[in-house]
């Protein structure tokens, strides 16, 4: 049995014990999308619950022959992209603190800094597209489901967004052409 089937059958015996299944499971999902997008551990917490209310009102109209992933992914990102528009700015994304060690470690940690800066300044649909797809591995019809666009425009989001990037790293002199 898979964890969506489990999900679902628990959620048929018992609606609080198939949530708290389902939040365990995604749980970590749904915080990374959240964190990653806004750079803040407060603001991702309560995008977090905001998302987990939505998750069990809307539970019940998910399709049985669909993944749970995809659909847990779209309503977290309509909820960052909501906090986005309704606080009209861009947050810039940042790491935990990574405990690093050595000069290489400090090396990556502002790799992954400076990084976390580009992303930030990208457009959130085009930010969401690049999270989903190369931090939380969705393919490109995941990501279109989760969403809600045509699959052709998330590549082409996903395109211009690696393009963006490339070319703000090498304006950064961290990348060379």
């Amino acid at each position: 049995m898979t964890a969506d089937e489990g999900i679902r059958k628990e959620w048929k015996k018992n609606r609080q014990a198939g949530f708290t299944l389902l939040c365990e499971t995604y749980g970590r999902t749904v915080y990374s999308i959240c964190y990653r997008y806004t750079g803040s551990r407060e603001d991702a917490l309560d995008l977090v619950q905001e998302t987990y209310i939505r998750l069990y009102s809307s539970f019940d109209r998910i399709r049985p022959d669909l993944p749970i992933r995809p659909w847990l992914c779209r309503i977290s990102a309509n909820v960052c992209l909501n906090f986005l528009r309704d606080r009209k700015n861009t947050v810039p994304l940042q790491e935990d603190s990574m405990g690093a060690g050595g000069q290489e470690a400090f090396r990556q940690l502002d790799d992954r800094i400076l990084l976390d800066r580009c992303l930030g300044q990208l457009p959130p649909d085009m930010r969401m597209a690049l999270i989903l797809r190369h931090r939380q591995d969705l393919t490109c019809r995941e990501i279109a489901e989760a969403m809600e666009l045509p699959e052709g425009t998330v590549k082409t989001l996903l395109h211009r967004g690696r393009k963006r990037l490339r070319e703000m790293l090498m304006k950064s002199g961290e990348m060379e052409a």
